[in-house]
């Protein structure tokens, strides 16, 4: 058994400083997203560790008594839904954060965004699946969570983007976003300057 919390703190903890050096190089690091990155970090320790671990390892002849492989993969969109919604709910919920941090994180349009958590949706469970298929076991493919992670993730955009329309929170939230954009009190020719709100939640429109 690979344990969750031994493994996916230092794992953050690494990421965070990479994330900083990044920030440093782009003489962009100031102290609002350093806390970002940290916030983005502790909720990778939260999503990998509903994900991914802790994770059984099954190798050698115990993997002959196991199910085909095919047995967790789950390819007909809501089969088990009517019976089960809590499943969805909860992939629902779990993305929710991943669309409120994007926006801070990523600078593009709600497709954009849209597209990145459902890419990094598709990426968990296909990682679920090659495990499944060679060391591990107990984690199923499912088109449902990709669907429900892809909401989540739209839900949390759109609380960004509602959000970002109020004067006073997007004058305390711009200064975490890392790819902000341009100032706009130097437009560009034949340009008017965007508000402040528009320089948080740009890539929501």
């Amino acid at each position: 058994m690979v344990p969750a919390l031994p493994v996916l703190i230092p794992a953050a903890i690494v990421v965070w400083v990479l994330l900083l050096w990044r920030l440093r190089q782009r003489d962009r690091l100031t102290l609002s997203r350093t806390i970002t990155a940290g916030a983005a970090c502790l909720f990778g320790i939260v999503l990998l560790r509903s994900v991914l671990f802790p994770a059984p390892i099954v190798l050698g002849a115990e993997r002959a008594t196991l199910p085909p492989w095919p047995v967790f993969v789950q390819l007909i969109p809501v089969a088990t839904v009517p019976r089960d919604p809590s499943g969805m709910v909860l992939n629902i919920v779990l993305f929710v954060p991943i669309g409120v941090l994007l926006p801070f994180l990523v600078r593009g349009s709600v497709i954009r965004l849209g597209t990145i958590a459902f890419l990094l949706s598709v990426t968990i469970e296909v990682v679920q699946l090659v495990g499944d298929m060679t060391v591990s076991t107990g984690r199923v493919a499912d088109i449902d969570d990709v669907i429900g992670n892809t909401v989540g993730a739209l839900v949390g955009i759109a609380v960004v983007r509602l959000l970002s329309r109020v004067p006073q929170l997007s004058r305390v939230a711009t200064p975490f976003v890392w790819c902000p954009s341009p100032d706009p009190r130097s437009p560009r020719p034949g340009k008017r300057g965007a508000s402040a709100r528009s320089r948080w939640g740009s890539g929501l429109h």
